[in-house]
């Protein structure tokens, strides 16, 4: 099942600088956020490796996130 709607709905709230400062300093994706639509994860140049998803899941299941702890801790269940 496919979370993309719940991507597209925060995208037409959040400005694209916010968004380029959460995944910079997540250090998740190439930051290309140059796609003009609402929909930049699944289309355009935006791209995330499996390398930068398993190291960002590490980092979440150990708290060395830039998010809360109460943040991680719902992730981690």
């Amino acid at each position: 099942m496919s979370a993309g709607w719940a991507f597209i709905e925060m995208a037409k709230n959040i400005p694209r600088k916010t968004y380029l400062s959460y995944l910079r300093r997540s250090v998740y994706g190439n930051l290309d956020l140059s796609e003009k639509g609402d929909d930049f994860w699944n289309f355009g140049p935006m791209k995330v490796t499996p390398q930068q998803q398993v190291a960002f899941l590490v980092k979440v299941y150990e708290h060395k996130t830039i998010f809360s702890r109460r943040n991680t801790d719902i992730l981690n269940g």
